[in-house]
């Protein structure tokens, strides 16, 4: 039959993005999903009808932060790529567009996202030409930038890469 099957069947599925896994949407529906300190629960970015600002369902809003500076965005492209975002939106050049197919490492990125099997955050590296925008809700990502800048100041790795010549 082609019946759909009912939302509680499908509470815990994979996701379909295949990055980051479902969490109940029971929780989002009563704006108690976990997030980011600072970042406080589903409620935070919607009013009494459950609306944002601009007037679109939460449903709609994509937010996660991009070197510690919270990101809201409505109605997201569900074609673009974390580094066409980074890139191309964000104007930050640091993570570089190169194979575009995940085997040079230029577009690497940190992604720090909330493990709900263990109940602790975890940091992965991944190929931002290869991971859709889509699927970096609720997720922490730091770029080179975030690391450290010459004008703000270097991190230490970095300090050792140029005072070492990369060795």
């Amino acid at each position: 039959s082609s019946r759909p099957k009912s939302r509680a069947a499908n509470r815990h599925r994979p996701c379909p993005c295949f990055f980051l896994p479902c969490i109940d949407q029971s929780a989002v529906a009563m704006g108690n999903a976990p997030c980011f300190e600072g970042m406080g629960t589903v409620k935070s970015i919607r009013d009494a009808e459950g609306r944002t600002k601009g007037g679109e369902t939460a449903d709609h809003v994509l937010s996660f932060f991009l070197n510690g500076q919270k990101i809201d965005i409505l109605q997201p492209d569900s074609r673009m790529t974390l580094l066409e975002y980074i890139r191309d939106v964000a104007l930050l050049t640091g993570t570089k567009r190169s194979c575009l197919q995940g085997g040079c490492g230029a577009c690497v990125v940190a992604v720090q996202r909330y493990d709900w099997g263990n109940h602790k955050w975890v940091i992965k590296s991944v190929n931002a030409c290869l991971k859709p925008l889509v699927s970096c809700d609720g997720v922490m990502i730091t770029t080179v930038e975030g690391v450290g800048t010459e004008r703000k100041g270097c991190h230490a790795i970095q300090e050792r890469f140029a005072g070492n010549h990369a060795m």
